[in-house]
């Protein structure tokens, strides 16, 4: 869904094809970056939960530039209001951990093959939508080294999968 879907969507979630539509989109997005934040999947299901009956009860007239973005935040503000705990990103250093069970056995030895920045890079660009911008911020490097290890990675990536 291109942005302007996103918030055309956004602004008639309560339409029963709308909903549906978008619920089926964007509910494992949300549940990969609850799993993220607070390890446990039964948590993701009550923070999805508690977004999509906030979207069925609220109008939401602003535009969204990022819904990636704004979904992360929408998580990690109602998981905050739901357990009464702090969520501090950039103090998790295992990136990889929570989405293993998404991944396919090939992609999971992939990463593992990758060093272990490169394969945080990658996982959090893939898997959780941050632009290199933002991942430079989350692992404290520059820009230009966050471009260099992921255009690294993708490299070794598509070697180790193509064989």
């Amino acid at each position: 869904m291109t942005t302007k879907q996103f918030n055309e969507a956004l602004r008639n979630i309560r339409d029963k094809n709308i909903f549906e539509k978008f619920f089926d989109e964007y509910y494992p997005q949300i549940i990969k970056i609850s799993v993220y934040l607070y390890h446990d999947y039964r948590d993701a299901q009550d923070v999805a939960q508690e977004i999509f009956k906030y979207f069925l009860t609220h109008e939401t007239n602003n535009y969204v530039d990022n819904p990636t973005a704004w979904l992360f935040a929408l998580c990690k503000y109602n998981g905050q209001k739901l357990f009464k705990k702090e969520v501090a990103v950039n103090d998790n250093k295992n990136y990889c951990e929570p989405i293993q069970q998404y991944l396919s056995f090939e992609m999971r030895n992939a990463l593992a093959q990758l060093d272990e920045e490169e394969a945080d890079i990658v996982v959090l660009v893939w898997f959780y939508g941050y632009k290199l911008g933002e991942v430079a911020a989350i692992v404290h490097k520059s820009y230009f080294a966050v471009a260099k290890q992921h255009e690294r990675a993708k490299k070794k990536l598509k070697k180790l999968l193509s064989n």
